[in-house]
């Protein structure tokens, strides 16, 4: 209703979610979080029968994933999941989080950045973008067309990339900067 809040990730106190995905059943739910990944899979059925959803926490791709900064799941395949995880790193995985690859064809120019965001041409999921940005400054964008197998860089300017949308005509919008002052030299 918009008005009222309930916890659904009971049990993980103390964990900041940075993105979450959600596929088109509304039963896998994916959380990106400074403690790795979380994952439920009954989570649309568990909340209308008046439960708590059950979740698979940390899922680390790797010993040295500990944070998650963003994750996309396949809207009609569930177990495609990919996730950006510390210092630039993609990892894609087709059976729902058991084992991962990491991605390093095109993600090179990332590589040392936080993701930030996925999107995805709502018409075509194997078409996908990826928002990254430095902690110095700087960032871009990435996109796939083989859902999420390799990366090319988009040619966007070098600048601080965040949130991230496709519109109904293709066109990507990209939120930027990270700048919070209303000073004319740092816009």
């Amino acid at each position: 209703d918009g008005i009222t809040y309930t916890d659904k990730i009971t049990g993980m106190t103390g964990v900041t979610v940075n993105d979450l995905a959600q596929d088109s059943s509304k039963e896998v739910v994916w959380l990106a979080t400074q403690g790795g990944f979380a994952k439920s899979e009954d989570f649309a059925s568990s909340i209308s029968a008046g439960n708590e959803p059950t979740w698979k926490f940390p899922i680390t791709p790797s010993e040295a994933t500990d944070t998650g900064s963003a994750v996309w799941v396949d809207p009609d395949q569930p177990d495609v999941v990919i996730v950006g995880a510390t210092g630039g790193v993609l990892y894609r995985s087709s059976d729902g989080g058991d084992t991962w690859t990491e991605i390093t064809d095109g993600v090179d120019d990332a590589t040392g950045a936080t993701f930030v965001d996925f999107a995805e041409f709502v018409s075509d999921t194997s078409t996908l973008y990826a928002s990254y940005q430095f902690q110095a400054g700087g960032g871009g964008v990435l996109q796939s067309i083989n859902g999420g197998e390799t990366w090319i860089d988009t040619g966007m300017p070098n600048v601080p990339a965040g949130p991230l949308a496709v519109n109904a005509d293709g066109q990507l919008l990209v939120g930027v900067g990270v700048e919070q002052t209303d000073d004319v030299e740092t816009r």
